[in-house]
């Protein structure tokens, strides 16, 4: 009677371990030659990217220039570093890039209202004799200027 009992729990046993087996070789297989889904592409195929597909216009550069205009988009404008690599700028909301002054500007038309606000005491504007940003220097095109005693610094006008 013992050694019955004894070759039922063993062949029990046999069965499950085969089981097991037979699972885990499925479950590996299932995995192995899951592919998926073919992704749909929902991009229109002559939807340009401003940000992809743009000539660096950094690598032919004698001039050392450090900053052009985007070619397709005024709201955006080229970067380039000393290693003649190009970085795409965005300009914030509701500015374009103005190649004469190399800034991002107010874009031509658009007339913003000044933000309406309470006075409450008379304010004095002290011109500063150090700024270098006056309409004399701006009409020179020169918009880099060195800070006085430190030559780690420069101040740019706008």
């Amino acid at each position: 009677l013992v050694l019955r009992h004894f070759s039922n729990s063993r062949l029990l046993e046999d069965t499950k371990l085969k089981m097991f087996k037979v699972i885990l070789v499925s479950v590996v297989c299932a995995i192995a030659l899951a592919s998926p889904a073919e992704r749909q592409r929902r991009q229109a195929n002559n939807c340009l990217d401003a940000f992809k597909n743009v000539p660096n216009p950094c690598t032919n550069n004698p001039d050392n220039k450090v900053y052009f205009p985007h070619p397709t988009d005024m709201s955006k404008f080229v970067q380039c570093d000393r290693y003649g690599r190009m970085y795409i700028i965005q300009c914030p909301n509701n500015l374009e890039y103005s190649k004469t002054t190399s800034t991002c500007r107010q874009v031509a038309g658009v007339v913003t209202k000044a933000p309406v606000g309470v006075v409450t005491q008379a304010s004095v504007v002290v011109a500063n004799p150090d700024n270098p940003c006056t309409a004399a220097a701006l009409s020179t095109t020169s918009l880099y200027f060195a800070v006085k005693g430190d030559t780690s610094k420069f101040i740019e006008c706008d």
